[in-house]
């Protein structure tokens, strides 16, 4: 921050002992308020980890101000089920695995051949930072009209689909209309077999209705939809395992 002509203000800085079921939504909702009424209020909140951008995302939208307009919202983690499929997108910091994975190594083979046994000093390695439209700065610009934003394609099917929607409601000779779907199947071949027949059945049924089946991670399933939700963004059908329905609906 020094670096970049930032003062740093404990009173900017907040520390939450984060687990999504534990921490209370009006607690980081009184803080985030707290952060918004300060004489320099913050231009940007840096959370530690994207499942905290999830929940900030919600509380700004709450308190009316748009992101990232009026404020803008960066995470840790690069979770790409959340990053590129809220909206707008969020500025995110990668995990550098394969780096972390190299200085580790670096450093077991000079302790085995005993070598800075004495040193015990943390090692610091940097993670890229993935631009994406929470923050002005990394806004991409219109072209005539066209606008691109990276990991939008969500965002892309599903304004698409939200515009042929409409039009379609509008004109009195309604086109055969496309739903899209996503179903959560964590790679059973027999259960992805009989959904994609029980389409195929469907569609073949009537000509007023097509359903599309669309792939997104499957082993962040839960963040997908709750990202999806908060963005206003979820497909028009969607494959719901019993236990999550409460929690979703």
């Amino acid at each position: 921050m020094a670096a970049a002509g930032i003062s740093f203000a404990s009173r900017r800085l907040a520390h939450f002992d984060f687990d999504q079921s534990e921490v209370h939504p009006q607690l980081l909702e009184d803080t985030i308020d707290q952060m918004l009424r300060l004489d320099a209020a913050p231009t940007v909140l840096c959370c530690g980890n994207d499942q905290m951008a999830v929940m900030v995302y919600g509380i700004l939208r709450s308190m009316g101000r748009k992101v990232p307009d009026e404020i803008g919202v960066a995470g840790f983690d690069n979770y790409r089920a959340i990053a590129g499929i809220l909206d707008p997108p969020l500025t995110t910091v990668d995990l550098p695995y394969n780096a972390l994975g190299v200085r580790a190594g670096e450093r077991l083979l000079h302790l085995i051949s005993g070598q800075g046994r004495e040193d015990r000093s943390p090692t610091y390695v940097a993670g890229p930072v993935h631009g994406r439209a929470s923050i002005n700065e990394m806004r991409p610009k219109k072209r005539g009209l066209t606008h691109h934003r990276e990991g939008g394609t969500f965002m892309k099917i599903f304004g698409l689909a939200a515009s042929a929607a409409i039009l379609a409601w509008a004109s009195a000779a309604q086109a055969q209309q496309t739903l899209s779907m996503w179903y959560h199947g964590a790679g059973n071949e027999v259960e992805r077999k009989i959904i994609n027949q029980i389409i195929t059945d469907f569609n073949g049924s009537q000509s007023d209705w097509k359903v599309e089946l669309q792939s997104f991670p499957q082993a962040a399933y839960n963040d997908s939809v709750v990202a999806g939700a908060l963005a206003g963004n979820l497909p028009d059908i969607l494959d719901v395992d019993g236990p999550n329905m409460p929690n979703w609906a």
